[in-house]
């Protein structure tokens, strides 16, 4: 529990079979989402500021630390359905994972991750529905940056979705490498196949929209140049290195097919 929270854990008088750990930016989404769902999921948080607001806006929210055994089977973690994970704590969430995932093994578990490692570990310990808190932000972002440089909703969507497919199959293929107790840098088979990963997105690769994305970046280029943006706004040499890893983009179906679940 952080310093100075010395408030008592309420009581949980309810079980409704969905209990959500956290309720701050990523877990109150998640609860707004379940109650217009018609759910009423069980919120606990540590945070009395936080829970005391919330009150005021009357919904039913409860202070505790998800992460103790007792709060947990006072939240009916014995019948629960689900458990969200959503506390912002990478250490409290791997270990409250791993118990649940160990001592529950019928209760499905989504398991907010904090970077690419976090959802390595989170595999390695049996969680299968891994969600990166920043990725679909940050792939929205993208999609918003190719619409800015010419294309369209659909074809942007298209190389996101392919992106998306790539980006996952590798994580999953990296996670069977991965060793909680040895370092990134250490784990000889891990740094094999994230070296072979990134080869695969050189710029000399045959990707099959390389010409004609670069033909587009030329094209939005002179159209912005044409409306009197300035030339400094857009790349005005070769197509950068890291943009071109975005637009050229693999055309492949998923291999092996992604696990049934898999939030990441």
């Amino acid at each position: 529990m952080p310093v100075g929270q010395e408030r008592p854990a309420d009581e949980i008088d309810e079980h409704n079979g969905i209990i959500i750990a956290g309720h701050g930016r990523f877990g109150g989404i998640v609860n707004r989402v379940l109650r217009a769902s018609g759910f009423a999921p069980t919120v606990v948080d540590y945070s009395s500021e936080q829970l005391d607001m919330l009150r005021k806006f009357g919904l039913k929210v409860y202070f505790g630390d998800a992460t103790r055994p007792d709060l947990l089977h006072a939240a009916g973690i014995e019948h629960a359905k689900l458990l969200v994970i959503a506390i912002d704590d990478k250490h409290a969430i791997t270990e409250l994972a791993k118990y649940t995932i160990k001592n529950y093994p019928n209760v499905h578990v989504i398991a907010r991750a904090v970077d690419r490692n976090h959802v390595y570990d989170l595999w390695a310990y049996g969680c299968r529905d891994i969600i990166r808190e920043n990725y679909d932000s940050s792939m929205r972002a993208s999609r918003s940056s190719l619409e800015a440089l010419g294309f369209n909703r659909d074809k942007a969507q298209q190389l996101l979705d392919e992106f998306d497919t790539n980006d996952r199959r590798i994580m999953i293929e990296l996670a069977q490498h991965w060793q909680v107790d040895v370092p990134a840098t250490e784990n000889e088979q891990y740094m094999t196949r994230i070296r072979e990963s990134l080869d695969g997105w050189g710029e000399g690769a045959d990707w099959p929209y390389a010409a004609h994305n670069r033909e587009r970046l030329g094209r939005a280029r002179n159209s912005l140049r044409r409306d009197n943006t300035p030339a400094g706004n857009l790349p005005s040499g070769p197509i950068s290195s890291n943009l071109s890893r975005i637009l050229m983009v693999r055309v492949e179906g998923i291999e092996p097919p992604l696990p049934e679940g898999t939030g990441f």
